[in-house]
């Protein structure tokens, strides 16, 4: 990839396509512009949070090393159709995520005036917004939600 024709700047990672293609010639180039380095970095930080299984993990990382879908069937012995569905759910998983923290820091950067209280997850200790977005209803809770997020609850 020649990377000072490619418009670095519009790229997002609000797009499940555009992050495979980010993740499938991640391996083509070493990006050199700033905002090259800042999507990668940002990529680097949504794998991290995504806790992917160790299943997950083999396919990204023989994905990002340049091995094709059906490379990767013939390496792990499994069907192509089942590897493209591992790879559609990781790029959307990192879709969803960039955009649940682009919503976090989009209202704590006050970039948008939302009327909203924080509350700290009491298990995975993360401060979110105090919605039924993030907390299930708990009418006799101090503050109307229960003690864990949404997403820690269902993960028990």
């Amino acid at each position: 990839m020649n990377e000072p024709n490619f418009k670095w700047g519009k790229t997002t990672l609000s797009d499940a396509n555009t992050i495979k293609g980010l993740l499938k010639f991640r391996h083509q180039f070493k990006p050199t512009s700033e905002d090259a380095i800042c999507i990668y970095a940002d990529l680097d930080k949504l794998i991290d949070k995504a806790k992917f299984n160790d299943y997950q993990k083999k396919i990204l990382n023989l994905y990002e090393y340049g091995y094709s879908e059906e490379d990767i069937s013939d390496v792990l012995e499994v069907e192509k159709q089942s590897i493209n569905s591992v790879v559609d759910t990781i790029c959307n998983t990192l879709c969803e995520l960039n955009y649940q923290d682009w919503k976090l820091n989009y209202i704590f950067w006050n970039k948008c005036k939302v009327r909203t209280n924080y509350k700290r997850c009491s298990k995975c200790e993360e401060y979110l917004p105090a919605t039924e977005e993030y907390f299930y209803k708990e009418l006799m809770g101090k503050d109307g939600y229960k003690q864990k997020c949404i997403k820690c609850s269902k993960n028990m």
